[in-house]
């Protein structure tokens, strides 16, 4: 038997042996994933902090080469400032919003809570008026009240306080829980530091270990996979943290501009939940529009107008500006992607099954279109699609108006 020939049938049924595998012990793989995640979930979080600072310390970075240009050691001075520099910003990031935005989220969740019957009142008086100015609604609704509400909600804080005294354990089991994610939260920084710090080291020694294991084409081919990886992750991942802080900013300036209640904690909501993409400002506003349709019906109305031009202007403006082509992932795929990433992984699946997605979705348009081309396949696209809209830069333009400005006027006959 041909060696290509046995070797390709020997990987066909490994794959399918794998395969049959997952599909047959699928509970029990999962766990193990789910366990080995948990264990590094130090590591994971340091390679995210690293992703996430890439940028700003390439920048920190080639400034400090111009600084140290004639030093002896200049790469080791000027990685040692900026990893230093890098890390002041995020502390003086971190700094302002722990003094800038929690106590208002806090103030706002307070008032909140303590407002909350009178806002339900309002709720109550308003359907009432509207049921009560149409005979339709009159004869069909009765009228509501909301009475009992105020009854249930008692009873659930005094469920709360009995649970709190009887549950103590459980709730020491929380605190432990809370110590731990510190923990790794403290390690996941140092290991971030060690990883900027020392990324070129760290580069070569995988390089290096990649092409002594492996054949020189499948070397090439893992190291492209990498650098494709590492590129989407990066550009999507500060990409995303950037464009939030954004949107959760304008939306705060517009709130506050336009005297909207509840500015703070509804801007915090907006610009956490956008870096979920395309289903992120919608998750956001949801909740964001119940709680002024308590507060004030009107504001609720252009509260929503607001979020639907703010996801407008952000995915056709913002977004593209901050994180370019970094995922290139069809809205079909990011929807996917979410709803599988989320539903096995949570919060970690959240972030990282788009730019993963991604990363397949590229070497697989790839590996097809190299095998149609080498099949002669046609590879137009044939489906009900407009022409591409030409994209004129400044440049452009104004040679387009010094042409015209230059053109003399055609003589009258």
């Amino acid at each position: 038997m041909d060696k290509k020939l046995f070797r390709s049938i020997v990987i066909i049924l490994l794959i399918a042996a794998l395969l049959a595998l997952t599909v047959i012990k699928f509970d029990a793989i999962f766990s193990v994933i789910k366990l080995l995640i948990s264990i590094l979930s130090p590591v994971i979080a340091g390679v995210l902090i690293a992703i996430f600072l890439d940028r700003p310390f390439s920048l920190f970075k080639r400034l400090f080469l111009r600084c140290f240009k004639k030093a002896k050691h200049k790469h080791a001075l000027s990685t040692g400032f900026s990893v230093a520099m890098t890390y002041v910003l995020l502390l003086t990031f971190v700094a302002v919003f722990l003094v800038a935005v929690i106590p208002e989220v806090t103030a706002s969740v307070t008032s909140l809570l303590a407002n909350i019957g009178r806002y339900v009142e309002n709720v109550e008086n308003a359907l009432n008026g509207v049921i009560a100015n149409y005979e339709f609604l009159k004869e069909n609704i009765e009228p509501f009240d909301f009475t009992e509400w105020e009854k249930g909600i008692t009873a659930l804080i005094s469920t709360v306080a009995e649970t709190v005294q009887t549950r103590l354990p459980e709730i020491f089991n929380i605190t432990k829980s809370i110590a731990g994610g510190l923990t790794n939260a403290i390690l996941g920084i140092i290991i971030s530091i060690y990883i900027m710090a020392g990324r070129n080291h760290l580069k070569w020694q995988a390089r290096k270990t990649i092409y002594a294991f492996f054949p020189k084409n499948v070397a090439d081919k893992i190291r492209e996979i990498a650098k494709l990886t590492a590129r989407t992750l990066t550009g999507y991942i500060s990409g995303r943290v950037i464009d939030s802080i954004i949107v959760g900013i304008l939306c705060f300036i517009f709130m506050k501009i336009f005297g909207f209640e509840y500015a703070s904690l509804i801007s915090f909501i907006i610009g956490v939940t956008n870096i979920i993409p395309m289903l992120g400002p919608f998750i956001g506003a949801i909740p964001s529009a119940f709680l002024l349709l308590l507060v004030n019906p009107g504001q609720c109305f252009w509260f929503i107008i607001f979020v639907i031009i703010l996801q407008q202007v952000d995915s056709n403006l913002i977004d593209p500006r901050i994180s370019g082509e970094a995922t290139g992932l069809p809205a079909i795929w990011v929807l996917i992607s979410i709803t599988l990433g989320g539903g096995l992984f949570g919060i970690l699946g959240f972030i990282l099954s788009v730019p993963l997605c991604a990363v397949l979705y590229t070497l697989t348009r790839k590996e097809v279109a190299r095998r149609t081309e080498l099949k002669g396949l046609p590879l137009n696209d044939e489906s009900d699609r407009d022409p591409p809209v030409k994209k004129w830069t400044f440049s452009e333009i104004k040679e387009k108006i010094a042409a015209k400005i230059k053109t003399p006027p055609k003589e009258k006959s």
